[in-house]
């Protein structure tokens, strides 16, 4: 099989995290403190916070987010694939979302990840994307100038820090996005970062349906600015935009899927309306990184593998590091690899990632 494509990977470092990010100074000791995976899963079981765990998640990249260095950890990453296989590396750029700075700005963060892409050992592997923050004066230009002048793949937006996929302010983003069919990748499954600011009274309606939000701790009101119902209004306006739903809901929202006791919970799963966005429209895509963490959910994939209007847009990837996956990276893929067989593991890791990507 020709080399593959995993179109979901991470390698930003501690520093890029903002000081906040977790609470009681954490960030700062795990970031001193090597060792401190075994300690970071203590205080998940002392103290849980939902079904996927911030701290259970965050310190499966403890072994890797310490690395001083973006490229210490992409070598860390491509020693578990053959050579030749790509990476699509999505940055964050979390200096808004209400934790305080990270030590690292982001712009720094993406100047040494074109130092990266400029880089012989790894021009030809690596797919970097630009991140859009509406937040950020110039974003247009931002991610024009990384995409156009600096070669980049496509654009990661990430809705749970704060704000609507349908914000105007992406607008511009987006009509660039669609005219050139650069690649988009969005977040959507319950978040693990996500905004940590205050709630304010105006955010408590929703600003397209006018719907009244109930004040929540804020991973669950994040689930307002993550929720794959927002991007309809983002397709109406720009009906042949190129954009992967990045966890394809998450993998609790697949355990709904197959689980559910009424036609309502069917289809508010979020796996049932992304799939539907994905037939819907002729340029939607998902991916499976974080989804697949769970073996169990394999045989669901298999089946969905033989609708052929979904077949040609699920994508690989495996979240490096920000997944708690069941065994290694390596391991992951080979698992995902033999479940589906040769023919469909080649579909969603070098097919549909060739023409995502338009290396095709």
């Amino acid at each position: 099989m020709s080399s593959f494509i995993n179109c979901h990977t991470h390698i930003f470092t501690f520093s890029h995290v903002p000081k906040r990010f977790l609470p009681f100074g954490l960030v700062k000791f795990f970031a001193k403190n090597r060792r401190s995976e075994k300690l970071a899963r203590l205080l998940n079981r002392l103290w849980p916070l939902s079904d996927q765990d911030v701290l259970d998640r965050f310190a499966s990249f403890v072994s890797q987010g310490f690395e001083k260095t973006q490229e210490n950890i992409l070598e860390s990453l491509t020693r578990f694939y053959p050579a030749g296989t790509k990476f699509v590396v999505l940055p964050m750029d979390m200096e808004d979302m209400g934790a305080g700075k990270p030590a690292t700005p982001y712009l720094e963060q993406m100047k040494k990840l074109l130092e990266l892409k400029k880089n012989p050992q790894y021009n030809e592997i690596l797919e970097p994307f630009v991140f859009a923050n509406p937040c950020r004066t110039g974003i247009t230009e931002h991610v024009k100038e990384y995409i156009e002048d600096h070669g980049f793949s496509g654009i990661k937006i990430y809705p749970p820090l704060g704000y609507y996929p349908f914000d105007s302010r992406l607008d511009g983003v987006y009509e660039f996005a669609q005219e050139k069919q650069v690649p988009v990748m969005t977040h959507c499954s319950h978040p693990v970062v996500f905004y940590k600011g205050k709630i304010k009274r105006d955010m408590l309606t929703h600003p397209l349906t006018g719907e009244k939000l109930k004040k929540k701790k804020n991973r669950k009101f994040a689930d307002n600015w993550t929720h794959p119902d927002n991007y309809k209004e983002v397709l109406r306006k720009f009906p042949e935009l190129k954009i992967c739903f990045g966890h394809f809901g998450g993998s609790s929202e697949w355990i709904n899927y197959y689980e559910h006791t009424t036609e309502a919970q069917f289809k508010e799963s979020w796996f049932y309306k992304i799939k539907g966005l994905i037939k819907e429209h002729p340029n939607v895509y998902a991916d499976v990184s974080y989804s697949l963490s769970e073996i169990d959910l394999y045989p669901m994939l298999k089946l969905l593998m033989m609708e052929s209007a979904v077949r040609e847009k699920i994508l690989f990837g495996s979240d490096f590091y920000m997944a708690k996956i069941e065994g290694k990276e390596f391991k992951f893929s080979i698992d995902l690899r033999t479940a589906l067989g040769e023919v469909n593991f080649k579909k969603i890791a070098v097919e549909n990632p060739l023409k995502f990507l338009q290396m095709s």
